[in-house]
């Protein structure tokens, strides 16, 4: 509860922050307290969901993505982003984290997702920082054709993950 409660309360205060020297401690803060939720609710929610699993993740996901822009845009805006947001790049997330709950060994699923979704936001936070110098260098058009290549390598992922004896355990066997 503490982690609900803190991310609830920091997340609101940037409602009133006045600033980066406010904000971004703030930001800094709602994250520190979205890690005591995330995870464990990962964890929790595929031991509630044996079906519709992916589905259950997905709602987590967005719920999250969602509550986190509030503060930061108007309604309609927020509405429309984290429309566009849940629909074109959240929406793999769920997935990927439904294969490590029935891929990984069920002592260490929570270990698991927490490594996978650390590495999920790092890749992100990466991007988001390198894509204006990469527009900068080159153009718009070719830094989010540059973007295509995550995907590409998700792809790939997935391509080498279907021969393995691991790929029998997702969605039911039908992997």
């Amino acid at each position: 509860m503490v982690g609900f409660f803190g991310a609830a309360i920091t997340n609101s205060l940037l409602l009133v922050a006045d600033g980066p020297a406010i904000g971004i401690p703030l930001r800094f803060a709602t994250g520190f307290f979205i890690a005591g939720v995330y995870p464990p609710a990962l964890k929790l929610l595929p031991t509630w969901f044996r079906e519709n699993r992916g589905l259950a993740l997905g709602i987590l996901a967005a719920a999250i993505v969602f509550g986190q822009g509030i503060p930061h845009s108007s309604l309609w805006f927020t509405l429309l982003t984290g429309l566009l947001w849940g629909i074109t790049v959240v929406g793999d997330s769920a997935q990927f984290s439904k294969i490590v709950t029935e891929t990984a060994d069920q002592s260490y699923v929570a270990t698991a997702l927490t490594v996978q979704l650390a590495a999920g936001f790092a890749v992100t936070v990466v991007t988001i920082w390198l894509l204006p110098f990469l527009q900068e260098m080159f153009s718009w058009r070719r830094a989010f054709a540059l973007l295509a290549l995550g995907p590409i390598v998700g792809i790939m992922a997935m391509l080498r993950l279907r021969p393995s004896p691991e790929s029998t355990k997702i969605g039911g066997g039908k992997g």
